[in-house]
This record gives structure tokens, sequence and C-alpha cells, in this order.
């Protein structure tokens, strides 16, 4: 809300309703939403869902009404007009990934990224290119989270660097594990 008391992510003039504001909001959320990643995808499952046509976001964009996108402006009268970040899942740690959403729309509203344009169909189909992904494995999510300037930041160094090294040990935990289907399906191959 703003000072007095109205929705600053809301214009009733503009393309679905979407502010200024609100536009810088989410740019940031695209903009860091590569390196923030393992704050809303924690687990080695986590990456399982981030598939093209599992209805998850498999690469920062953003839609109005658009399910398939990360972020999904979400327009309505001033009191119900919203944004819903997309990118987590049931697995995600809610304080965490409200921190990646909010530190990332912040950083953008700070710095000022370029918003691209809003996706209609498919955001999957109609933009998502092999460099422009979501990180595809717990292991490269929790690389480019350590390695981020803007994560320490927002986050503070101690904390990129716990949080990351308890995520690089949860991926090492689960490469030293032979899983039922490797026992079944290479049992009498081997």
């Amino acid at each position: 809300m703003s000072s007095d008391s109205q929705n600053a992510f809301y214009d009733g003039d503009a393309f679905g309703n979407v502010s200024d504001l609100m536009r810088q909001f989410i740019a940031g959320q695209l903009e860091y939403m590569n390196e923030f990643c393992v704050l809303a995808a924690p687990n080695f499952n986590s990456y399982k869902r981030l598939v093209p046509g599992s209805w998850a976001p498999i690469c920062p964009s953003w839609g109005v009404d658009n399910r398939s996108c990360a972020v999904r402006a979400i327009p309505g009268e001033p009191s119900a007009h919203r944004l819903e970040y997309r990118l987590p899942g049931a697995d995600a740690n809610p304080y965490l990934a409200l921190a990646c959403a909010i530190g990332s729309g912040i950083l953008g509203v700070e710095t000022g990224p370029a918003l691209p344009a809003s996706i209609v169909g498919d955001a999957s189909v109609e933009m998502c290119r092999p460099s422009a992904r979501l990180p595809q494995s717990l292991s490269e999510a929790t690389s480019r989270f350590a390695e981020s300037a803007a994560a320490s930041d927002v986050f503070g160094e101690r904390f990129v660097g716990a949080f990351s090294c308890s995520r690089h040990w949860e991926w090492q935990a689960v490469q030293h594990r032979v899983t039922d289907f490797e026992r079944r399906r290479y049992f009498e191959i081997i």
C-alpha cells in the first residue's frame, strides 16, 4: 500500500493494471530468479517439477493472468490486484521463499532492470531458450546462489555461506545413494 492507503501495484490506466512500481518489482524478481532459485527450490527433488509441461516455471518470465509464467500478475480491483511468485514448490521453506520473492523485488525497485515483454501463451514454448532456463539441479542452483553478489547484499554473506553449505551437503548426500529404481533397473543387467 502507498502512503494514501492505495495499492501501489495498481494502475487502472496501465496494461493489466500493472503500475510502474509493480513493473520494477517484477523486473527484479526476474533479474535475480536464477541466482536466488535455491531459496524457492531447496531440495534435490525440487528440480524434477521445473520441467516443460508441468505448469511450473522453467525460466524467468511474467504474464498477466498466465499460470505458465514464473511471475503472474493477477489483475483486479485495486484491493485485489496482486502478483503470484510461482517458483516455490510445496517443499520450500515459506519464509525463505517469501524472502526470495520480496528481496529480489526490492532489488528491482532499487536498481531498475528492464522488464521483458509479458508472455501470452505457454512461457516454456514462447520464450525459454536453454541459456535462460532456471537451474536444472540443486547443485547448479546452489553454485549460482553462493557466487551471487546480489544474494550476499540482500541476505548477508554469513547466511549465503551457511545455506549454500547446507544445500551442497544435501546434493552430496543424494549423489551417494543407490535408489530403488536403479536397483530394479540394473540388478539383472549388471
